[in-house]
């Protein structure tokens, strides 16, 4: 057992992905907590078909869909799964254990509808805006090759995991879900921070690799010579495939140029040229993935352990220091067009920044995207600000000049800034979020 915990932390900390974003502040380390919460009891419970059993996992499901709703992916054929054995087990009251166990989840999205006025948050409506199915796959295909280049381990982890299904089919919906998750990332385009939304899936697919090469059975000793010589040769076959993956890991490591574990080793000027990779040029406006931690390498703990400068890395808008933030707060203006980030926390709560990468503001996040042809980071995706918006947010009136635009804006102003409990109000909620009007497929100015 020591042996493996040792082979799964040497697999995690090869990992760019892995390690870049459990120290993020993203929803990835929850997401790791999540799974093993869910999948290191579920592989090894034999009585997980009791409805005790199936309302805890319905729950660990639930929460898995408020850390991030896409998430649900990696769990949802084992969810299905047990709902069906546990309806053939236990009958109707499979739906008393997921009435319970799925709770957080709809109570949730019935608060969102209510108070947001939509179930999903801005960026889902910003970042999955490309306009085409063909221009979001050439993306997402960039995104894992470009994962393969910085950070085989990954990949070739999650490729592995799914591999595993034509061999044992005890692991088909696991395989499955991994599978669901890597063609979900290519579908939507991948994300600008190279390895963010691989991550997930290949800490599952460590966890289920371990345990199909853990799997080997060994005959019981019954005190007959040949059934013992055959259960050693079994125990040591085992030991020899850990030992083997123990001495690729190494070599891996030493092989790669952008191990994690090289990362202290790493010149100042190595990681900043190595923060942009360009690859596979699919497109001429779908070349570029950022890695984003080598892009803010200047900005944390271990650049200023080298002696780097306070706040060397101006990438943050303009941000220059702290006395800067400060001078940035204007109390009488109420709003302004900038990048979002530090700036609109320097810029305080009583200012309304709009955004152009959208993902804040939700007339914004549901317009289409007009040009793409200059280029793109890819889950930032800049739209062109309508005209008499700034105005709008000054005067917190609709005074866009654009007609059909107007009376689309109307509804959205009415769901996010009027009463809550009012007719005309969630008349628009269902508009923007089960008619046409859950997109603006118009053009503006």
């Amino acid at each position: 057992m020591t042996m493996g915990y040792t082979i799964i932390i040497a697999t995690l900390f090869s990992s760019k992905a892995f390690v870049e974003y459990t120290s993020s502040g993203l929803e990835n380390t929850l997401a790791y907590l999540i799974i093993v919460l869910f999948y290191t009891n579920y592989l090894q419970d034999d009585s997980r078909y009791y409805l005790k059993k199936t309302m805890f996992y319905f729950l660990v499901f639930s929460f898995a869909f408020l850390n991030r709703q896409d998430s649900l992916l990696l769990f949802i054929f084992p969810v299905l799964e047990l709902f069906y054995r546990g309806y053939k087990k236990s009958g109707y009251k499979i739906l008393y254990s997921a009435f319970i166990g799925f709770s957080p989840a709809y109570l949730w999205l019935l608060f969102s509808i209510i108070y947001f006025g939509s179930p999903f948050p801005n960026s889902y409506y910003a970042k999955l805006s490309l306009g085409s199915n063909l221009v979001a796959l050439k993306q997402g295909i960039n995104f894992v090759l470009s994962v393969l280049v910085t950070d085989p381990i990954t990949i070739l982890v999650i490729i592995s995991a799914i591999c595993i299904m034509f061999f044992s089919r005890k692991y088909l919906f696991y395989s499955l879900c991994i599978l669901l998750s890597f063609v979900y990332v290519i579908h939507t385009g991948g994300d600008f921070m190279g390895g963010r939304f691989l991550s997930s899936p290949f800490f599952l697919s460590v966890i289920v690799i371990m345990n199909f090469l853990s799997e080997k059975k060994i005959p019981k000793s019954n005190g007959n010579k040949a059934t013992r010589r055959k259960s050693s040769r079994s125990l040591n076959f085992i030991k020899k495939r850990k030992y083997a993956l123990i001495y690729v890991i190494v070599i891996y490591n030493i092989i790669v140029p952008l191990s994690p574990l090289k990362t202290p080793f790493h010149s100042d000027q190595k990681m900043k040229n190595n923060f942009k990779v360009t690859l596979f040029n699919l497109d001429n406006s779908l070349d570029n993935i950022y890695q984003n931690v080598d892009y803010y390498y200047s900005s944390n703990l271990l650049f200023y352990s080298k002696g780097g400068f306070p706040f060397s890395n101006l990438k943050f808008h303009s941000v220059i220091n702290c006395e800067h933030c400060r001078q940035l707060r204007n109390e009488n203006e109420r709003a302004s067009i900038g990048g979002g980030g530090l700036l609109g926390f320097c810029m305080g709560p009583s200012h309304y920044l709009i955004d152009p990468l959208v993902i804040t503001d939700p007339l914004l996040a549901r317009l289409p995207v007009t040009d793409i042809s200059m280029g793109f980071v890819p889950g930032h995706i800049t739209k062109k600000i309508p005209n008499g918006l700034l105005e709008s947010y000054i005067n917190n009136l609709n005074m866009l000049k654009d007609k059909n635009l107007k009376e689309y804006y109307n509804k959205i102003f009415v769901v996010t800034r009027g009463k809550l409990f009012t007719k005309e109000r969630f008349k628009y909620i269902y508009e923007l979020n089960f008619t046409r009007s859950r997109k603006y497929k118009l053009d503006y100015y």
